[in-house]
């Protein structure tokens, strides 16, 4: 995530299950201008329904610039790559060549 605040706080991701049960989370203190946080939230189970939440216990403001979420095992391990399973599948019609925004492979 870009984070930034006024004010010192602490923003908590976690991936959950649709009945709260966290998978993984990891907590971020955030403070002045705009930065880059990241993490690796392990996980423990395949949920197709999980969904990434972001909250804090402070009053205080923060703003987000960007929240992406990412799998660590991508194709040819590039990071913020693409997921394995959709190349393989785009790469099992013969294309002749793939145009994703960003540019050609």
């Amino acid at each position: 995530i870009f984070a930034k605040s006024a004010a010192p706080l602490s923003i908590r991701v976690a991936l959950t299950a649709e009945n709260g049960e966290e998978y993984g989370a990891h907590t971020f203190e955030v403070a002045g201008d705009y930065a880059k946080y990241e993490c690796i939230l392990p996980c423990c189970a395949t949920d197709r329904t999980a969904r990434l939440a972001l909250s804090s216990a402070s009053s205080a403001e923060v703003l987000l610039g960007f929240v992406s979420l990412f799998p660590t095992d991508t194709y040819m391990q590039r990071e913020n790559g693409l997921r394995k399973p959709l190349v393989d599948r785009l790469l099992g019609l013969h294309p002749a060549f793939l145009r994703f925004p960003g540019g050609c492979s």
